[in-house]
């Protein structure tokens, strides 16, 4: 599942390129690590290693749903709902200001779209989630593309979809590496801190 295309009327319009976790919606690692019996997902991972790399298999599209839900729980021992209750609990509530940040970045005239690393089934909670779809005019979604940020893939399809070969207007991510790597590309960017200061910077992106 993903999010819809632009229509026409839209599809001229500059971007905002958007990260979803830790930017649209708080992530919850430690309640899905509790879930494993461990207090942490640094814990959970020195225990269980390979959890890590499949994890990324199923983020790249190069594993099943079936298949990483199966193999989690034979790894850790426990029922197969276990394993969907912690991918559950890893997605938390929205982030306060957001609509009103993406309210904000239409009215400048830019065009929301995803850009995220996520798996299919946290792409599909999303969906059933978050209030703000329709502020979104499309998706660039690692399991489709098949490599995570910061490789080249991911920034190579926003620009090759949705920005007609060229930079987004406005890059908004929480973590460094990918905000280094977009600069690299020359990509104007900001790294999540809070809404007050992202909307400053669509001042900065009019059409």
């Amino acid at each position: 599942m993903k999010t819809s295309r632009s229509n026409p009327a839209t599809a001229a319009a500059p971007v905002l390129a958007l990260d979803i976790g830790n930017v649209c919606i708080a992530l919850q690692p430690t309640e899905c690590a509790n879930v494993f019996g461990y207090p942490s997902v640094e814990a959970l991972l020195s225990k269980h290693p390979r959890m890590g790399p499949w994890t990324v298999l199923l983020e790249t599209g190069r594993m099943s749903e079936a298949d990483y839900i199966r193999r989690l729980a034979e790894e850790a021992d426990i029922s197969e709902d276990r394993v969907i209750t912690a991918m559950d609990l890893v997605l938390g509530p929205e982030l306060p200001g957001l609509a009103d940040f993406l309210q904000a970045a239409t009215e400048t005239g830019l065009r929301p779209v995803f850009m995220s690393d996520v798996s299919t089934i946290h792409y599909r909670l999303l969906q059933e989630r978050l209030t703000f779809l329709h502020f979104i005019h499309g998706a660039v979604l690692s399991y489709e593309v098949g490599c995570q940020k910061p490789a080249a893939g991911m920034y190579e399809a926003m620009e090759r979809e949705y920005c007609d070969g060229r930079p987004p207007a406005l890059y908004v991510d929480d973590k460094l590496e990918n905000i280094e790597a977009a600069r690299e590309r020359g990509w104007n960017c900001y790294r999540f801190g809070n809404f007050r200061e992202a909307t400053e910077r669509l001042g900065h992106c009019r059409p």
